[in-house]
């Protein structure tokens, strides 16, 4: 009998689980630039698309923000948010941007000649309490 019930629960974290590795993100905009004191801020989304017949929930999103391997801005979200089986829903993310690195990028974009600017969002989502990693590329320019 607990032999069952053990099989019965390890069933349903393993669906959970596998769930949670069925998110697809991908970026979406920026809604808002500012200041969060001196601190400069930004606030854009994501958009996590649920291929799965299982609602999730997102406890937490945390990661950094890259622009040509430059670090420029700490990512993050600690809202619970549902993330309705198959569908998508947008995930607001907070950025405090590292005007040091943004001004290193710069520098260096110029020195190269180049202004092509590839971000990348690396970071870990929270779902279901199981971590999934998050990695989007994106280029700006030419």
């Amino acid at each position: 009998m607990i032999l069952g019930g053990a099989a019965v629960g390890a069933y349903f974290l393993m669906r959970k689980a596998t769930a949670a590795g069925n998110l697809v993100f991908s970026p979406g905009s920026i809604s808002d630039v500012g200041l969060a004191g001196s601190n400069p801020q930004m606030i854009l989304t994501i958009i996590a698309q649920n291929t799965s017949n299982t609602d999730l929930l997102l406890n937490s999103f945390a990661g950094n923000l890259f622009s040509n391997g430059t670090l420029i801005g700490n990512v993050g979200n600690f809202s619970q948010i549902n993330v309705p089986a198959n569908q998508a829903t947008a995930i607001p993310l907070t950025v405090q941007l590292f005007p040091l690195g943004i001004v290193t990028d710069l520098i260096t974009a110029f020195q190269q000649g180049s202004l092509r600017q590839n971000i990348v969002l690396d970071a870990l989502a929270n779902v279901n309490s199981f971590q999934a990693a998050v990695k989007l590329n994106y280029a700006i320019g030419a």
